[in-house]
């Protein structure tokens, strides 16, 4: 039995021992503090198995549980964890781009998380903020802009986060000039 528990946000924890004799008492545990059936907290005896479930994790339910039956104690550690970032989906049409030289282009990704750090990548390369080129964070959405589009411009853009990255292909035809 793994009692190492580790489990997303949102997600039930369910913890069990199996006893010896179905008439023995057990008492939970987390963190040393006596548990009782709440809302959302459920603690289950059917014959010899004695459970605790969490209906929805959320990060106060990390701890350590304990299971104890007078003459015996089974310990787990749970760690709630966050879900994974996700981008969602992007249309083919926005993540591959012509765009004509001298015109601004944006691209765009939307995350699962907010708070969600991204790294923009040109051909491998990380880009960082220069002239021209602008990265936004906006609630969910993550943006780079150029404003001013170069044959320069083109090639493969990624935006990566921890656990997720998207790729776009740009090309930036015909030619621009700046005149002075």
């Amino acid at each position: 039995m793994d009692r190492n528990k580790f489990v997303e946000v949102g997600n039930p924890i369910v913890l069990y021992c199996e006893l010896s004799d179905p008439a023995a008492p057990v008492h939970w545990y987390k963190n040393g503090v006596e548990l009782q059936t709440v809302e959302g907290l459920h603690i289950q005896s059917e014959g010899t198995m004695r459970r605790i479930v969490i209906q929805s994790a959320d990060f106060s339910h990390s701890g350590v549980y304990c299971c104890d039956a007078i003459d015996d104690v089974i310990r787990f550690n749970v760690e709630v964890e966050a879900p994974p970032v996700r981008f969602s989906a992007i249309p083919d049409a926005e993540r591959n781009k012509t765009i004509q030289a001298g015109q601004p282009f944006v691209l765009q990704c939307e995350l699962s998380d907010p708070s969600a750090q991204v790294h923009w990548y040109k051909d491998g390369s990380k880009l960082h903020h220069d002239n021209g080129v602008d990265v936004k964070a906006i609630g969910l959405l993550r943006k780079l802009v150029v404003h001013t589009a170069e044959v320069a411009h083109s090639g493969l853009y990624c935006c990566k986060t921890k656990g997720d990255a998207i790729t776009f292909s740009v090309e930036i035809t015909g030619d621009f000039f700046l005149l002075k």
